[in-house]
């Protein structure tokens, strides 16, 4: 799995100290991303993994995390979100 921001994601928040403080959930249940098919475009699986960081208007902590990509550009993702506390 890699960490990315995806295109209109806002700024990262950072902390003192460079600590992240925009936060959504840690995962009680480990989720498996899974290996994509030879057919799929690398275009498509570079969407695979964690995406997130960021606050939405301010206001919204919000993360995807892409745990499958299929060749015609489906996905199948978990997504969370959070107040974003200041």
């Amino acid at each position: 799995m890699h960490a990315a921001r995806g295109k209109g994601c806002a700024r990262e928040h950072t902390g003192a100290g460079g600590q992240q403080r925009c936060y959504t959930v840690d995962l009680f249940t480990k989720v498996k991303v899974e290996k994509p098919a030879k057919d799929v475009p690398p275009e498509h699986r570079q969407f695979l993994g964690k995406w997130g960081g960021g606050a939405w208007n301010d206001v919204w902590c919000h993360d995807l995390l892409v745990t499958k990509v299929e060749s015609g550009g489906r996905v199948e993702l978990v997504e969370m979100h959070a107040r974003y506390e200041d």
